[in-house]
């Protein structure tokens, strides 16, 4: 997302003008203390002044002179007024101190006016509230680096294993578990994680080969936010994904770590998600259906939640473990990848929330209580994660002193990073939610009647009948709508 997608038309005290370029400076004033055979100064911020924005406006046409006129009349009004600034939107005090009027012999009809105004309030901000695009980018950022913090906790965690005989017991244990972990949650898949590694003795890499295996049995709703691309995604029977973004953040691109994964992972895991060879011209322009993409979604939740459930499962011999599991292993041998697996799940989560929130037209497909579901499970994964790490890992900032490995410390920033997360997601929630007109429930007045009908009746647009039967979900048969029937539907 770019400056340019966001311009305003530029306008004080309502007159609205072309602006050919702005120069806006900000100064703070401050008191210097000097002192004889001192070098330097000690500075005391004595707060910002009043904002600068130089304007230069571009009036042409057969009508710029009345428009010309009518901005020096809003320029002369003494007393601060609205300024519409082209990028920072609206400042509702500033003064305009000074402005220059430019004709020139070889611009008929035109003129260029210099304008400079002051802003008249304290203690405020240009920027506005953030776009989903941007707190997307934010969050993928927050994504990565719980994996990174995950990553570095485990290790740790893992290090008196490899390390101590003491620990030989929960060593094999903790083995099994991972190998057992990686080869149930990949499946049928192929080339995903790393070959002859020894996890124990580097836990990162265990860390990472799951992250490319969740990546890829979750990557059905990356496909069809795709969709929107033309070429991005190939829709053949054997096609496979080349270049495409990935759903937890990074870049589709031979750098990335799941990249390779992705490429060799087999298509036949998502297929069913994807249309046929051609793509509507209403998926290019308004996205996946919202039953469609929650079905994706649902299927990525039943992936997370037979990762968590494993680690106990395994030991429980509930399930049959491809690598037998050492007879006397307990729960207490594999908790730390019981928690380990629920961080993951956790981000894991949230990066599919995050793409889905962050994507330009999809969310427009989804109804306020999906939006909200799709919130709400997240983060109650990531409450989940919170509980799990805090109670294995709490104990340890007491003996601080006495390890040898830092693992009081590590666990504050896995939850430091799962809070951030779970906050910015919520706030993505509200931003997209609140970009649509306020919801409120209407009574059918006419007849017998169906959603297109109400839909032009209410809108003057037909086309927001699937608007409609989202908001409505209950409805058994919109083509029948009777006098009297509430419906939830946007006040605009």
């Amino acid at each position: 997302m770019s400056w340019r997608d966001d311009l305003q038309d530029a306008a004080f005290r309502g007159v609205k003008f072309d602006v050919l370029n702005t120069q806006d400076s900000m100064a703070r004033d401050h008191e210097d203390h000097e002192y004889p055979f001192i070098d330097g100064a000690d500075i005391l911020d004595l707060g910002r002044k009043a904002r600068n924005f130089r304007l230069s406006a571009f009036l042409w046409g057969d009508r710029y002179k009345r428009q010309l006129d009518a901005l020096i009349q809003a320029l002369d009004t003494p007393g601060a007024g609205e300024l519409i600034h082209p990028i920072y939107g609206s400042i509702p005090r500033a003064h305009c101190i000074e402005y220059q009027i430019q004709h020139e012999a070889e611009g008929p009809d035109s003129c260029n006016v210099e304008l400079v105004f002051l802003e008249s309030t304290t203690g405020t901000r240009l920027h506005g509230p953030a776009h989903p695009e941007q707190l997307g980018d934010r969050l993928f950022d927050h994504i990565t680096g719980l994996t990174e913090r995950a990553s570095d906790l485990f290790d740790q965690v893992m290090a008196p294993v490899h390390n101590n005989m003491r620990y030989l017991a929960k060593g094999k244990a903790a083995l099994s578990g991972m190998l057992n972990t990686l080869t149930l949650m990949r499946g049928e898949l192929a080339g995903v994680i790393s070959q002859g590694i020894d996890y124990l003795n580097y836990p990162r890499a265990f860390v990472h080969d799951l992250q490319s295996i969740l990546d890829v049995r979750t990557g059905g709703i990356g496909d069809l936010l795709d969709l929107k691309f033309p070429g991005v995604i190939n829709l053949g029977r054997s096609g496979r994904a080349s270049g495409r973004r990935d759903s937890s953040g990074g870049n589709g691109s031979p750098g990335n770590p799941a990249y390779s994964a992705r490429q060799s992972a087999s298509r036949r895991q998502n297929e069913g998600y994807l249309p046929g060879t051609a793509t509507t011209a209403a998926v290019l322009s308004q996205g996946v259906s919202a039953t469609t993409l929650l079905s994706a979604w649902g299927d990525s939740i039943a992936v997370v939640h037979q990762l968590t459930a494993l680690p106990a499962a395994l030991v429980q011999r509930d399930i049959t473990a491809p690598v037998p599991m050492p007879v006397d292993a307990s729960l207490a041998d594999v908790r730390d990848l019981s928690v380990l697996c629920q961080v993951m799940a956790a981000g894991e989560l949230a990066g599919l929330a995050t793409a889905i929130l962050s994507d330009e037209v999809q969310p427009d497909q989804l109804s306020p209580d999906d939006v909200t579901r799709i919130v709400n499970t997240v983060r109650a994964a990531i409450l989940t994660a919170i509980a799990e790490v805090r109670a294995q890992y709490q104990p340890s900032t007491q003996r601080i002193s006495e390890d040898s490995e830092p693992v009081g410390l590590l666990w504050r920033d896995v939850v430091s990073q799962l809070k951030h997360i779970a906050l910015e997601l919520q706030t993505l929630a509200i931003i997209v939610m609140n970009r649509r007109p306020p919801l409120t429930r209407r009574t059918v007045t006419t007849s017998t009647t169906n959603l297109h009908l109400l839909a032009h009746e209410w809108y003057g647009d037909y086309r927001r009948a699937a608007e409609l039967a989202r908001l409505n979900p209950w409805l058994r048969d919109p083509n029948a709508i009777k006098t009297g029937d509430i419906l939830n539907a946007y006040t605009r």
